[in-house]
């Protein structure tokens, strides 16, 4: 009876050709190999337990020996993928939604933001063109909300999803919007400084000086002296002749 032919007696060219066929069979049966693993691994909890411990291990210890080697193969795979391809692994890997699910967001909200009505206006730099509104989901349940612009989308981020916070935000910037007279700030006399400095064609710091000389200190941008030096500059800047 002849004896066949073991893996280790094999030449390069059959052990080749065994691992093709090896690879044809295991992707023409691939729900047959899964479930032969997952019998495998209720069979052997603790084997399974321990391979997977050494696997994770020595994967760590390999990539501490070669960083610089993994850095270059994880910027070279990803480079060699599509935007699309790295918008649809996102929206699978982290939302679980099928692409029909987000087209279909996007076409109930009228491919517009959901807060701010607008749509995206940042450029993916991959493709030159606006990038896709944002899935925004709530973080502990993970359920998805909607579809936001990157700016509204931060900015709830930023207020940690509370709507108190948002509320007091608005509150703030109504009663700010409600004072009919803004004291001079600080920010506004050194813009009119530059303004009039441009106007003349002088040195930033000579329209300083005479701004201190007019005034008669030396903390112009002092609240104290804001609204004074305003009404200066102002009227300086306005009987002056542009050069």
């Amino acid at each position: 009876m002849k004896r066949s032919t073991t893996y280790k007696d094999m030449t390069p060219e059959q052990k080749e050709r065994a691992k093709e066929a090896v690879r044809r069979w295991r992707q023409k049966n691939r729900e047959r190999v899964c479930e032969i693993q997952r019998r495998y691994r209720q069979r052997h909890p603790e084997e399974t337990a321990s391979q997977r411990a050494n696997t994770l291990e020595a994967t760590r210890r390999y990539r501490e020996r070669n960083k610089e080697k993994r850095r270059k193969q994880c910027r070279e795979w990803h480079r060699s993928r599509s935007a699309e391809w790295h918008r649809l692994h996102k929206l699978h890997s982290t939302y679980q939604m099928r692409p029909e699910e987000y087209a279909e967001r996007l076409r109930a909200q009228g491919g517009v933001c959901a807060v701010c009505g607008q749509p995206e206006t940042v450029i993916d730099k991959r493709t030159g063109v606006p990038r896709e509104l944002s899935v925004d989901h709530e973080h502990t349940t993970g359920c998805i909300r909607g579809l936001l612009c990157i700016g509204c989308n931060i900015a709830l981020g930023h207020m940690h999803d509370s709507p108190d916070l948002l509320r007091a935000a608005a509150d703030y910037l109504e009663t700010f919007a409600r004072q009919e007279h803004k004291p001079p700030s600080a920010f506004s006399v050194r813009n009119l400084v530059g303004d009039v400095a441009n106007r003349e064609g002088v040195c930033r710091q000579r329209v300083l000086g005479d701004l201190k000389a007019k005034l008669r200190t030396n903390a112009p941008y002092s609240t104290r002296f804001c609204g004074e030096a305003v009404v200066y500059l102002q009227a300086r800047l306005n009987t002056t002749s542009p050069k």
